[in-house]
């Protein structure tokens, strides 16, 4: 197999209905690569501490080994499109949530592809069922499936890991597992094996920015996500991202955007 190719062992669709309650899988890891293209509704990711809320044109990425689960909310409908694959290709146990607001167009263009495509190809009974997988030699053309999954893979994971993260993409990954809450210079330095001293020197030097400035653009950044995908009150909103109340959230999301969170949302509409 060559590099960044993939050899497809497992095909899925997955669908959770409206549930009277919250649910949550039981945690688990595989020996296996995982990509799931969340197609419809929203669900949490939670690996360890750290949790990525997983919306309509998401893609997560989970390379081999990695203890995770996914939890999905009350009340909503969730699917999305599971494969599993083996590569040539190593990497550390980790997850790349692929969650932006800046390429979702583009992500939700490629689910709706991937999703004629195994509409296609999947059998009636597996398209039916609410959660279940095939394997790759009941698929028919299984080959032009791996082409396409190898491509997004190499879009989001392989590129991605080829390029050294900048300075910047390293702060914003850590605020993302954090939910979008407040950290700390301090916390950021010490997650990244530099001092608070340096860590702040080279935030100046790299990204021309203080360390502050990178942690709030971060979370402006998850705050923008959860306006648009949750269901969350703004009250609620500034809660879970640990703002002393929502007015100095909005003071906060304004200095950055130019608007308030409502008229953020006005603008989406």
């Amino acid at each position: 197999m060559a590099k960044n190719e993939i050899k497809l062992l497992l095909a899925g669709w997955c669908r959770k209905l409206p549930l009277h309650q919250p649910f949550s899988d039981v945690e688990h890891s595989h020996e296996f690569w995982q990509i799931d293209l969340c197609e419809k509704g929203d669900a949490q990711l939670k690996v360890g501490d750290s949790r990525f809320q997983i919306s309509a044109g998401d893609i997560v990425i989970i390379s081999p080994g990695l203890s995770h689960r996914f939890q999905y909310p009350q009340g909503r409908e969730f699917t999305c499109w599971s494969f599993k694959f083996d590569t040539a290709e190593s990497a550390a146990p980790q997850i790349v949530p692929v969650c932006d607001d800046e390429s979702r167009k583009e992500r939700k263009a490629i689910i709706e592809s991937v999703a004629l495509m195994c509409r296609a190809f999947f059998p009636e009974k597996l398209l039916n069922s609410h959660m279940n997988f095939a394997v790759s030699g009941t698929i028919p053309s299984v080959s032009i499936l791996e082409s396409f999954i190898s491509g997004i893979v190499r879009r989001w994971f392989f590129e991605r890991d080829d390029k050294s993260d900048t300075l910047a993409d390293e702060i914003t990954q850590y605020v993302y597992r954090k939910g979008g809450a407040a950290v700390t210079v301090e916390e950021i330095a010490e997650y990244l094996g530099y001092s608070a001293g340096y860590l702040r020197i080279l935030a100046r030097q790299k990204c021309g920015e203080a360390t502050k400035t990178l942690i709030d653009r971060a979370r402006i950044r998850v705050a923008k996500k959860l306006l648009l995908y949750s269901d969350m009150r703004i009250n609620e909103l500034s809660d879970t991202m640990g703002f002393a109340d929502w007015k100095y959230f909005s003071r906060f999301f304004r200095k950055y955007t130019g608007m308030s969170p409502r008229e953020y949302i006005r603008s989406k509409s």
